[in-house]
């Protein structure tokens, strides 16, 4: 069975050449999202920060999450948080000035996910409004997420996560470093893990 899945790959490579058709790099097959930052609108930070708290509401992915615990349903609410700590402490090469991330704890996120440009904007939408802030967040609730990050180009890009693409030597965009409250792995700016 082996042999046979190995000819199938070897012809399928032989036909490409022969044919003139390229194969993706691995550069080009992990692909990211890249938004360009909006034109302010003078609202400010905070207003804008929640006004898209408020549309993921009304497109029903701030809501609670219910789940089944022991037989019993336990209730996770949504959550809505300014952290000046995270970007700090788990990146390296982040712009300097944007050390404050803002993450949204969500009960519903498959459509959103799904929606990688849609997420994408409204990061651009807090980074344009929000000079300070670096990184957005759209977390579940009860675990794992998707990080948006500032680049200094003007522009909103996904993360990748590496933990879906494991033909990228993670040694290449990490580091494990010793701090106060043991050792800590960094990331390098544009790269994450999740679940």
């Amino acid at each position: 069975m082996k042999f046979g899945k190995y000819l199938i790959n070897r012809t399928l490579i032989l036909l490409f050449m022969v044919s003139g058709i390229q194969l993706p790099s691995q550069a080009q097959q992990i692909r990211t999202v890249k938004v360009n930052l909006p034109e302010t609108t003078g609202i400010g930070c905070q207003a804008t920060i929640n006004n898209i708290k408020e549309e993921l509401k009304r497109k029903g992915f701030f809501v609670p999450l219910r789940i089944k615990v022991d037989k019993k349903f336990q209730i996770i609410e949504p959550y809505l948080k300014i952290n000046n700590q995270s970007i700090l402490e788990y990146y390296l090469g982040y712009p300097e000035s944007r050390t404050e991330s803002v993450v949204f704890g969500l009960g519903e996120t498959d459509s959103l996910y799904s929606s990688p440009v849609y997420m994408t904007s409204l990061a651009a939408q807090i980074f344009a409004e929000c000079p300070t802030v670096g990184l957005v967040d759209f977390n579940w609730v009860y675990e794992g997420g998707v990080s948006i990050g500032y680049f200094p180009d003007n522009t909103a890009r996904q993360f990748i996560n590496l933990s879906q693409a494991p033909e990228l030597d993670m040694n290449k965009y990490t580091r494990t470093i010793n701090t106060s409250k043991g050792q800590v792995l960094q990331f390098k700016w544009g790269y994450y893990l999740s679940p």
